[in-house]
């Protein structure tokens, strides 16, 4: 029994499935994949994504991801995503417009940040990501769930949904982030 657990776990680790795959790039756009510590630029567009995998654009990059579900992804300059599982991410910082396939029977997608945790299905929405706050933005459909992280209670509550939500990192300065930030640059 136990070999075929340590078995079962080897060949998991071996195999690596593909949840999605870089459509389109421009700029300096990398890829750290999953247990390397060192990132490559990209040279070519269809590269593969994992689970695990962490893409990142630099000063005026991009990047087109498409998920196997249909749903895309675009990465504009200074944003570090990563790929938590099929239909997971984690958007560490910058800026990213979603477009989620709605699919029956599918749990939603979700999108964690730093502050909160979003879930959606069937939407296309904006998240900017930068210290101190995330700012979510829905251009078309409905966010289902947003949770903010409290820090104080160590828990998440449920934040009420609007076309717009603005959350702010606890504790927060008295000086509001720098509108620049929130600008997209579409070069």
């Amino acid at each position: 029994m136990r070999i075929l657990l340590i078995l079962l776990i080897s060949v998991s680790s071996i195999l690596s499935v593909e949840v999605g795959k870089v459509e389109d790039y421009r700029g300096r756009v990398d890829l750290l994949k999953k247990d390397h510590l060192k990132g490559v630029l990209l040279s070519k567009s269809g590269i593969s994504l994992e689970v695990g995998d962490i893409l990142r654009t630099k000063r005026n990059g991009y990047a087109l991801v498409s998920f196997i579900d249909r749903s895309k992804v675009e990465l504009f300059e200074f944003t570090r995503l990563k790929i938590l599982g099929y239909r997971e991410v984690n958007l560490q910082r910058g800026i990213v417009k979603f477009e989620v396939e709605s699919l029956k029977d599918i749990k939603g997608f979700k999108v964690r940040t730093p502050h909160v945790l979003i879930g959606v299905k069937g939407t296309v929405f904006w998240v900017y990501v930068f210290p101190g706050f995330t700012r979510i933005v829905v251009q078309e459909g409905d966010v289902e769930k947003v949770y903010k992280f409290s820090i104080r209670e160590k828990s998440w509550e449920q934040v009420g949904i609007q076309p717009e939500v603005f959350i702010r990192e606890e504790p927060f300065s008295e000086k509001p982030p720098f509108e620049a930030f929130l600008e997209v640059r579409l070069q």
